[in-house]
């Protein structure tokens, strides 16, 4: 998978399947008005989904969706303002994540660059997610934890770059923090790597570099 533009090229392709098919003289005139049928039906629902988000309506859909989706034991997840083309560049004005007390996490316009086709491999690439601020409120109260299934698909992040804001109710001493790094995750224990750095707005010269990489079957680094 090439890029974001793979369903045209896909929509392309069964035109020209189409046209072969009419010219085919050997097959009945109904069995070519068939394929012909589902073709523009194929084509018509893969326009629809690229490009039916991109009106009001869709993004609307997609909030709606999304809003109360459960994010394993750390609560439940909400935006709002979303806008921009959601296969490949999207802000969201805010995002949220909730547990039975409320608001413990809180993201403020929020920006994704991403590539949608690489879901057919089972990762999420990511080229670049960005937050103007993201606040933790206070810790959140995680429900029991139970049996882990595994990740459902990969996570791969080029960059990650936010201001982060640590509430007491959080850590104890408020802390605001320009962060920023890099993240790859791989499903079924593969392992994870990346690299942090914080630089401390409240206390100069306070900072954080980071660069870790975990996996089960290499040395811890």
């Amino acid at each position: 998978m090439t890029g974001p533009s793979d369903i045209e090229e896909v929509v392309h392709e069964v035109e020209e399947a189409v046209v072969k098919v009419a010219r085919s003289r050997s097959l009945p005139k109904a069995i070519v008005a068939i394929c012909a049928i589902v073709a523009i039906v194929l084509a018509g629902l893969l326009l629809t989904t690229r490009y039916g988000v991109l009106l009001p309506q869709g993004r609307l859909l997609i909030e709606a969706r999304a809003n109360g989706l459960k994010l394993g034991r750390f609560g439940k997840l909400r935006i709002e303002g979303l806008s921009g083309d959601v296969w490949r560049h999207f802000t969201v004005r805010r995002l949220t994540i909730s547990d039975e007390k409320g608001v413990w996490l809180e993201a403020k316009n929020l920006d994704v660059t991403w590539r949608y086709a690489e879901l057919l491999r089972r990762k999420l690439h990511a080229q670049a997610i960005t937050a103007q601020q993201v606040t933790l409120l206070r810790r959140p109260t995680l429900t029991p934890k139970q049996k882990s299934r595994g990740l459902p698909v990969s996570f791969d992040i080029d960059h990650i770059k936010a201001r982060l804001e640590l509430r007491p109710a959080f850590s104890y001493r408020r802390g605001v923090y320009d962060v920023s790094g890099d993240l790859d995750v791989q499903r079924g224990g593969g392992g994870q790597q990346g690299r942090i750095a914080a630089a401390s707005l409240l206390h100069a010269g306070d900072h954080l570099n980071l660069q870790f990489d975990l996996g089960k079957t290499r040395p811890l680094l």
